[in-house]
């Protein structure tokens, strides 16, 4: 009988794209006395949460925040810090839910935000997407669905050449987008 395949075992081996640990997601919380804050988590965390939310639930990425907890501290949790953990984490990633019904909406809007933005070139969301998913990407096939995306949510076009860019040449893209 073979092992599972687990999911991310060949894209996790390496180290993910630059832009996805250098571009965050910033969110709103309440902190210990009630003033609203802002916390930031990089786009690589933010699809490990979202993952695992999306496939076994609220419960599972609380306890593996509990667990990472355990060893900074030495110790589980008081019962007010593990009701923290669950209302940030819930609050996270309710919001990443009302965005994104469907993952490929989030890889869709991740990828989107680094085209519009100069980040990553086609080829470099194409990488992206592969190493979240475990699953190669052609450049091409991801266009095409990055075009449904945007024609869909109503945003501006990428301005992007139909094709490959041209060697040597680097992409230019028309959106603005803040």
């Amino acid at each position: 009988m073979s092992r599972p395949k687990w999911r991310g075992c060949e894209y996790m081996k390496q180290a993910p794209p630059d832009y996805l640990q250098n571009t965050y997601i910033t969110f709103p919380f309440k902190n210990r006395e009630g003033v609203e804050e802002q916390e930031r988590i990089t786009f690589a965390a933010a699809w490990g949460l979202f993952y695992i939310y999306k496939k076994v639930g609220l419960d599972a990425v609380i306890n593996v925040a509990k667990l990472g907890a355990l060893g900074v501290k030495g110790e589980k949790l008081n019962e007010e810090d593990a009701h923290r953990i669950g209302k940030l984490l819930g609050a996270l990633l309710n919001s990443l839910d009302e965005m994104f019904e469907h993952e490929e909406d989030f890889l869709l809007h991740v990828t989107y935000e680094g085209l519009s933005r100069n980040y990553i070139t086609r080829k470099e969301a194409a990488d992206v997407v592969a190493w979240l998913t475990d699953e190669p990407m052609k450049t091409d096939t991801w266009r095409k669905k990055m075009d449904k995306y945007i024609e869909s949510h109503g945003l501006p076009p990428l301005g992007l050449p139909m094709g490959r860019p041209k060697r040597g040449k680097p992409e230019s893209n028309t959106a603005v987008s803040d």
